[in-house]
């Protein structure tokens, strides 16, 4: 269709759920790349907006997560930029979404901010919280 640009990410793809000492936010509806980097920056921003500076980003609700190596090395570079003014972020995902290398993590805690991926929701959230290390 000339003229038409698909939007990144419907409004209501992510729910935001201000906990104590933290903000979390679930993401959901089908994987592409482009939508889960515009979910991960409506994160970031949301933080900003909710002056709170540790974040769990909850992923398991997402359809289709496999993204290829190629894809985890883009979000784990994204996720880098976009944590630098918080003092915790964490991951959570389900067993199936987390590659065994744990690579998109790998990628983000190399270019300076550490950024676990969890498939324990207590773990993560002690880890936000800065109860625990990953």
């Amino acid at each position: 269709m000339v003229g038409f640009t698909p939007m990144a990410s419907p409004p209501d793809d992510l729910q935001f759920l201000n906990r104590e000492g933290y903000l979390e936010v679930r993401a959901r509806g089908p994987y592409s790349l482009v939508r889960m980097k515009d979910q991960l920056e409506r994160a970031s921003a949301e933080c900003a907006a909710r002056k709170t500076d540790r974040l769990l980003f909850d992923i398991t609700l997402v359809e289709g997560y496999r993204p290829s190596t190629a894809e985890r090395y883009q979000i784990g570079s994204h996720i880098a930029g976009l944590i630098r003014s918080l003092a915790r972020f964490a991951c959570l995902a389900t067993t199936d979404q987390i590659d065994p290398e744990n690579f998109t993590a790998r990628v983000a805690t190399n270019r300076g901010r550490p950024a676990p991926v969890f498939n324990d929701r207590e773990k993560a959230i002690a880890w936000v919280r800065g109860e625990d290390q990953p």
